[in-house]
């Protein structure tokens, strides 16, 4: 299917339903770059629209290109500086690029335009953790536990931060959340066995 998209391309080059096609069938494809270059295309044909532009960064930062995520992010957010997705793609690839004190500004930022966004909560609280902001991670990752109760990867970094400030039973419990959630979550399995052991 990707392959007669791109097909199709060559004589309508300039259409933006058929790169949108070809820039969803190569993630579903695992061709990062390909979707990246798509996205790009797109926003530069819709100029006024800064979701081609988040989805760029997305996808270059699957590619591995966190450098050129955070072009794109940033080019996103001068298009709609109220789009807490455009804080959200700079935050993740500012996070790959272990920039610690700029994915917090851009995480503490989407969350800013968007109190409920449950996955820019838990990314800011994953780069507090790192940070060693540790009080301030348990606050943040609570938040995130609140928005996303049905998501199985959000409560074991909370269990993390909660044993970093001494609240161990909470911190097995969060483990035990992400267990009930996903039961073959090996790494939750293996850090409630661990905090039992302590």
């Amino acid at each position: 299917a990707l392959t007669e998209a791109s097909r199709a391309l060559f004589t309508t080059p300039s259409d933006v339903e058929t790169l949108t096609v070809v820039a969803r069938l190569a993630k579903k494809a695992r061709e990062p770059a390909i979707s990246a270059e798509a996205w790009g295309r797109i926003s530069v044909l819709v100029s006024d629209d800064a979701a081609p532009l988040v989805a760029q960064s997305r996808a270059l930062l699957s590619s591995g290109d966190a450098v050129g995520a955070v072009i794109a992010g940033r080019a996103a957010i001068v298009r709609d500086a109220g789009d807490a997705e455009a804080f959200q793609a700079v935050g993740l690839a500012q996070l790959a690029q272990k920039d610690l004190a700029g994915a917090i500004a851009s995480f503490e930022k989407a969350v800013e335009l968007d109190p409920t966004h449950g996955y820019a909560l838990n990314n800011l609280g994953l780069a507090c953790l790192r940070a060693n902001m540790n009080d301030r991670a348990v606050e943040v990752l609570e938040r995130a536990a609140e928005q996303l109760p049905m998501v199985a990867s959000v409560p074991p970094p909370l269990g993390h931060a909660l044993e970093r400030v001494g609240r161990t039973d909470e911190a097995t419990a969060a483990y035990q959340q992400a267990m009930d959630l996903s039961p073959k979550y090996v790494k939750a399995r293996v850090n409630a066995a661990r905090v039992a052991k302590v």
